[in-house]
Order: structure tokens, then sequence, then C-alpha cells
């Protein structure tokens, strides 16, 4: 059997309202929910920082799980928010603590990606420029492909090499 929320009713407005440890507990939830994607955005951060963005592929299942209880758990918050204004201050001030760091990491994220995007786009620029050379003697691409993407005739293949450990 699956525990009901007790509820109360409020003196002021004489309306329904689920009763404290209810509260407390979204709140509680929330919070680990903050920290555990705060922790998940630090290990990408490190992930991104040292070029081992592939390495981030397994932590994505978690990340998505915990970004939709996270959406949940924020609406239900804003759905009724007399749960903010019946929580205890501490509890509170922990909440305030881990969404600053779950912002910072994110803001931190952000500007990672954006780095790693411009990177990838200046190395597809340069194998860009690289296939648009021209053999200097006939004025040709030196690429064996038509802008059409057929094979030319009489052209020897361009081999361009992109290091991705570097």
């Amino acid at each position: 059997m699956q525990n009901q929320p007790i509820e109360t009713t409020s003196p002021e407005t004489g309306e329904s309202t689920p009763d404290t440890h209810d509260q407390q507990n979204t709140i509680e939830n929330l919070i680990v929910i903050t920290a555990q994607l705060a922790d998940i955005f630090a290990k990408e951060n490190e992930f991104l920082s040292s070029s081992k963005a592939s390495q981030m592929g397994p932590l994505q299942d978690e990340k998505a799980r915990l970004a939709n209880s996270y959406a949940k758990a924020i609406r239900e918050v804003a759905a009724n928010r007399h749960l903010m204004e019946n929580t205890n201050g501490e509890l509170l001030s922990n909440l305030r603590d881990i969404t600053a760091r779950f912002n910072s990491l994110a803001s931190k994220q952000s500007a990672l990606l954006e780095g790693a995007t411009r990177v990838s786009e200046g190395i597809v620029g340069s194998v860009l420029k690289e296939a648009q050379k021209t053999d200097g003697a006939n004025g040709s691409a030196l690429s064996t492909y038509s802008q059409k993407a057929t094979p030319n005739a009489n052209q020897h293949p361009v081999v361009i090499s992109i290091n991705e450990c570097a």
C-alpha cells in the first residue's frame, strides 16, 4: 500500500494542504536530485576539460532520468508555492546552496561545450581548406571529387588525417 499525503486545512484560507512532513520530503527530494545532477555535471566538466568527452556517454541515461525527476519536482514546487513558505530555514538554505552549485557547474559546462564547438568548427574549416586547395600547375582542385560529389578523372586521392587524441 502506498503512503498517501496527510492533508490538513489551512486556518487562513480553509484550503486543504499537505502536512509539513510531506512538504519537507518534497524539498529534501529536490535537494537530493539537484545534488546528483550537480555531481554528474562536475564529472562531465572534468571530461570536457581533459578532452575526454567520449567518456560522458555512460552518464547520459542517469542524467536524463535525473533531469526528468528534477523537472517534475520543480513543477510540484511551482504548483504548490506554500511548500517553500512552510519549509524550515535550514532546508531552504541547503536548497539555495546546492542550486547555486548546480547553476555554476551548468554555466561552466555551457562555456566548455561552446569552446569544444569552436574547436570542432575550426577543425572542419581546416579540413575544408585543405580539400579546396588547388594544384598550382593546372588550377584544378586537389580533391578527387567534383562539386557534384562525383569522382574527378586522373586525380590522386587527398589523404587528410585528424588526431582525435590531440
